[in-house]
Protein backbone atom coordinates (compact mmCIF):
# COMPACT_ATOMS: atom_id res chain seq x y z
CA UNK A 1 0.00 0.00 0.00
CA UNK A 2 1.59 3.44 -0.87
CA UNK A 3 1.86 6.43 1.35
CA UNK A 4 -0.38 8.61 -0.57
CA UNK A 5 -3.25 5.22 -0.02
CA UNK A 6 -2.62 5.23 3.45
CA UNK A 7 -2.86 9.19 4.46
CA UNK A 8 -6.44 8.76 2.00
CA UNK A 9 -7.61 6.42 4.15
CA UNK A 10 -7.01 7.80 7.27
CA UNK A 11 -7.45 11.17 5.96
CA UNK A 12 -11.30 9.79 5.23
CA UNK A 13 -11.66 7.62 8.51
CA UNK A 14 -10.73 10.82 10.59
CA UNK A 15 -13.16 12.96 8.40
CA UNK A 16 -16.27 10.31 9.58
CA UNK A 17 -15.16 10.45 13.26
CA UNK A 18 -15.01 14.01 12.91
CA UNK A 19 -18.82 13.92 11.59
CA UNK A 20 -19.95 11.82 13.97
CA UNK A 21 -18.60 13.51 17.05
CA UNK A 22 -19.74 16.64 15.39
CA UNK A 23 -23.43 15.34 15.11
CA UNK A 24 -23.36 13.91 18.11
CA UNK A 25 -22.03 16.56 20.06
CA UNK A 26 -24.92 18.63 18.26
CA UNK A 27 -27.61 17.11 18.98
CA UNK A 28 -26.86 17.23 22.67
CA UNK A 29 -26.39 21.06 22.66
CA UNK A 30 -29.38 21.57 20.66
CA UNK A 31 -31.30 19.43 22.88
CA UNK A 32 -29.92 21.08 26.12
CA UNK A 33 -30.43 24.28 24.58
CA UNK A 34 -33.83 23.62 23.30
CA UNK A 35 -34.97 22.48 26.92
CA UNK A 36 -33.66 24.98 28.59
CA UNK A 37 -35.51 27.40 26.33
CA UNK A 38 -38.72 25.14 26.68
CA UNK A 39 -38.14 25.49 30.68
CA UNK A 40 -37.53 29.34 30.93
CA UNK A 41 -40.82 29.76 28.22
CA UNK A 42 -43.13 27.38 30.59
CA UNK A 43 -41.69 29.43 33.75
CA UNK A 44 -42.34 32.55 32.67
CA UNK A 45 -45.96 31.48 31.29
CA UNK A 46 -46.37 30.20 34.98
CA UNK A 47 -45.60 33.29 36.28
CA UNK A 48 -42.26 31.95 38.22
CA UNK A 49 -40.67 28.76 38.97
CA UNK A 50 -42.59 25.47 40.08
CA UNK A 51 -41.80 24.44 43.63
CA UNK A 52 -42.00 20.56 44.05
CA UNK A 53 -41.91 19.00 47.43
CA UNK A 54 -42.89 15.70 47.07
CA UNK A 55 -41.10 13.13 45.51
CA UNK A 56 -41.17 9.02 45.79
CA UNK A 57 -38.65 6.63 45.52
CA UNK A 58 -37.27 3.38 46.49
CA UNK A 59 -34.93 3.37 49.92
CA UNK A 60 -31.79 1.63 49.00
CA UNK A 61 -30.46 1.84 52.89
CA UNK A 62 -31.21 3.29 56.60
CA UNK A 63 -29.04 4.67 58.89
CA UNK A 64 -30.79 5.74 62.12
CA UNK A 65 -32.46 8.58 61.30
CA UNK A 66 -31.67 8.87 57.69
CA UNK A 67 -32.98 7.08 54.51
CA UNK A 68 -31.45 6.68 51.44
CA UNK A 69 -33.51 6.66 48.16
CA UNK A 70 -33.31 5.97 44.65
CA UNK A 71 -36.34 8.66 44.16
CA UNK A 72 -37.88 10.12 41.14
CA UNK A 73 -38.16 13.86 41.07
CA UNK A 74 -40.56 15.41 38.72
CA UNK A 75 -39.09 18.29 36.08
CA UNK A 76 -42.28 20.10 37.24
CA UNK A 77 -42.19 21.03 33.53
CA UNK A 78 -44.52 19.50 31.64
CA UNK A 79 -43.50 17.22 28.96
CA UNK A 80 -39.95 17.51 30.53
CA UNK A 81 -38.91 13.84 32.10
CA UNK A 82 -38.27 13.17 35.57
CA UNK A 83 -34.73 13.37 37.31
CA UNK A 84 -33.43 10.19 39.17
CA UNK A 85 -31.09 10.97 41.78
CA UNK A 86 -30.03 9.69 45.47
CA UNK A 87 -31.57 11.30 48.00
CA UNK A 88 -31.16 11.18 51.69
CA UNK A 89 -33.77 12.31 53.47
CA UNK A 90 -34.24 13.06 57.81
CA UNK A 91 -36.74 12.32 59.55
CA UNK A 92 -37.36 13.91 62.53
CA UNK A 93 -40.02 13.83 66.06
CA UNK A 94 -42.69 15.80 63.99
CA UNK A 95 -42.34 13.64 60.40
CA UNK A 96 -46.04 11.81 60.05
CA UNK A 97 -44.78 8.08 58.98
CA UNK A 98 -48.26 6.30 57.59
CA UNK A 99 -48.80 3.35 55.39
CA UNK A 100 -51.39 2.84 53.04
CA UNK A 101 -53.80 -0.15 53.75
CA UNK A 102 -57.12 -1.33 52.07
CA UNK A 103 -60.01 -1.09 53.97
CA UNK A 104 -62.42 -3.65 54.54
CA UNK A 105 -65.26 -4.50 53.03
CA UNK A 106 -67.43 -3.75 56.06
CA UNK A 107 -65.86 -0.08 56.32
CA UNK A 108 -66.38 0.36 52.38
CA UNK A 109 -70.16 -0.48 52.63
CA UNK A 110 -70.97 1.84 55.44
CA UNK A 111 -68.96 4.54 53.63
CA UNK A 112 -70.70 4.04 50.34
CA UNK A 113 -74.14 4.56 52.17
CA UNK A 114 -73.17 7.50 54.02
CA UNK A 115 -72.27 8.68 50.58
CA UNK A 116 -75.32 7.54 48.72
CA UNK A 117 -77.58 9.28 51.96
CA UNK A 118 -75.42 12.21 51.32
CA UNK A 119 -76.08 12.79 47.48
CA UNK A 120 -79.95 11.94 48.21
CA UNK A 121 -79.92 15.15 50.82
CA UNK A 122 -78.30 17.25 47.98
CA UNK A 123 -74.64 17.57 49.95
CA UNK A 124 -71.86 16.64 47.57
CA UNK A 125 -69.74 14.79 49.80
CA UNK A 126 -66.27 13.10 49.03
CA UNK A 127 -66.54 9.98 47.63
CA UNK A 128 -65.62 6.52 49.32
CA UNK A 129 -61.40 5.94 48.93
CA UNK A 130 -60.49 2.36 49.03
CA UNK A 131 -57.57 2.78 51.57
CA UNK A 132 -56.72 4.17 54.70
CA UNK A 133 -53.67 5.77 56.38
CA UNK A 134 -52.79 3.96 59.15
CA UNK A 135 -49.27 5.48 61.73
CA UNK A 136 -46.16 3.39 61.47
CA UNK A 137 -42.98 3.80 63.48
CA UNK A 138 -40.20 4.61 61.34
CA UNK A 139 -38.76 0.92 62.32
CA UNK A 140 -41.07 -0.31 60.11
CA UNK A 141 -39.46 0.90 57.00
CA UNK A 142 -36.81 -1.44 55.34
CA UNK A 143 -34.29 -1.37 52.71
CA UNK A 144 -36.90 -2.24 49.06
CA UNK A 145 -39.73 -0.38 50.25
CA UNK A 146 -41.29 1.76 48.09
CA UNK A 147 -42.11 5.53 49.65
CA UNK A 148 -43.62 8.76 49.00
CA UNK A 149 -41.91 11.73 51.02
CA UNK A 150 -43.30 15.27 51.10
CA UNK A 151 -40.82 18.07 52.38
CA UNK A 152 -41.73 21.69 53.71
CA UNK A 153 -39.26 23.13 50.66
CA UNK A 154 -38.43 22.87 46.79
CA UNK A 155 -36.31 19.29 46.71
CA UNK A 156 -35.82 20.34 42.85
CA UNK A 157 -31.76 20.99 43.28
CA UNK A 158 -31.56 18.90 46.64
CA UNK A 159 -30.11 16.06 47.82
CA UNK A 160 -30.68 16.04 51.23
CA UNK A 161 -33.95 16.90 52.97
CA UNK A 162 -35.95 16.54 55.94
CA UNK A 163 -39.63 14.86 55.51
CA UNK A 164 -42.66 16.13 56.81
CA UNK A 165 -44.32 13.23 55.55
CA UNK A 166 -43.50 9.93 54.62
CA UNK A 167 -46.18 7.40 53.01
CA UNK A 168 -45.60 3.60 52.28
CA UNK A 169 -48.14 2.19 49.98
CA UNK A 170 -49.01 -1.14 50.65
CA UNK A 171 -51.78 -1.77 48.69
CA UNK A 172 -51.88 -5.37 47.12
CA UNK A 173 -53.93 -5.07 43.70
CA UNK A 174 -56.93 -8.12 45.15
CA UNK A 175 -56.54 -11.85 44.44
CA UNK A 176 -59.58 -13.65 42.48
CA UNK A 177 -60.59 -16.63 45.08
CA UNK A 178 -58.87 -20.06 44.25
CA UNK A 179 -62.33 -22.28 43.57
Amino acid sequence: MTVQKTAGIITAVALLVGLGAGVVGGYKYGYKKGQDAYKKQITQTLGGPIEIKSFSGKITAISGRELTLEAQISSGTPLLPSETKTMTVTVTDTTKVTKQVAKTTAELTAEQKAFDKALKEGKTPVPPMPFKSVVIKLSDLKAGDTISVTSDSDVTDKTQITAVEIILSSIQAPQAPIK
